[in-house]
């Protein structure tokens, strides 16, 4: 898409055009890039929306992983070698799930991010165009 805008952008500089059919036919141009735009914010809200879930997911399963592990370590004295090994894999599991959900929030934000400048940027272009 981006590429797109700057081979719009190109093309609307080498036209030869009388200034308001060029002003015109830019403005079609970035009207067509920012519903491009918008779809691809919308493909971005719809990203959103799926990590959204994923780290409730693994929001939840983590609360679960952590209680597991607590009850585990306060009976720990009695059955200790079988249960160091169990509480030693659900902490490995503890740990795995924080890292994907850093991930998946990481992955969120910098799309959120992102999606929002380049929806930014096209409305202040088409605005300026419209003066």
């Amino acid at each position: 898409r981006d590429e797109q805008i700057q081979q719009l952008h190109s093309q609307l500089q080498n036209q030869e055009a009388p200034p308001d059919v060029a002003k015109d036919e830019e403005i079609a141009n970035l009207k067509a890039t920012n519903e491009a735009a918008h779809d691809w914010m919308q493909k971005a809200v719809e990203h959103h929306k799926v990590l959204s879930e994923q780290i409730e997911s693994l929001t939840r399963e983590n609360e679960e992983l952590k209680a597991q592990v607590q009850k585990l370590e306060g009976g720990a004295n009695s059955e200790s070698s079988n249960l160091r090994a169990e509480i030693e894999s659900l902490q490995s599991s503890l740990q795995t799930r924080d890292v994907e959900l850093f991930d998946l929030q990481s992955k969120m934000q910098a799309a959120t991010q992102s999606a929002n400048e380049r929806v930014h940027h096209l409305e202040a272009e088409l605005q300026n165009l419209q003066m």
